[in-house]
């Protein structure tokens, strides 16, 4: 397994939460943390039988949302969320992705505004607000 892929897309999220946390909680309203995920850390759509590295590091991700979305519940003062936004052109090799990058922040940025003093339980959700499974 590729130790760089999970650091990155597993623990470095994590870390990143864990030392902003007081800065977090001096937030004048609801803070909110969004980790992007992806499909592919969802272990109840995975159809594949390869690139366990990168579909195992978004599930581990997805895991370490919902432990700090239970931490922070009762308070009510940060927001942890996490969103797949879809499939985006972002890297050579990924030219046939059907979404531009900018259009997809948009959409996410609506998400994360409609979602920020939500604390209904849902936790992954996709790019249009759906939420996803586990």
């Amino acid at each position: 397994m590729d130790n760089a892929v999970k650091y990155v897309s597993a623990v470095g999220p994590l870390r990143v939460v864990q030392a902003m946390q007081p800065l977090l909680y001096k937030s004048a309203g609801t803070a909110m943390v969004v980790n992007i995920s992806s499909n592919c850390g969802s272990i109840g759509l995975c159809t594949t039988d390869r690139e366990f590295d990168y579909y195992m590091s978004k599930s581990a991700l997805n895991m370490s949302t919902k432990i700090l979305y239970n931490k922070y519940l009762e308070e009510k003062k940060i927001r942890i969320l996490a969103i797949h936004p879809g499939w985006v052109r972002t890297n050579p090799g990924n030219e046939r992705a059907p979404f531009d990058p900018y259009e997809q922040c948009e959409k996410m940025r609506l998400v994360f505004e409609n979602r920020r003093n939500s604390f209904d339980g849902v936790i992954f959700v996709n790019y249009d607000n759906e939420e996803m499974p586990w």
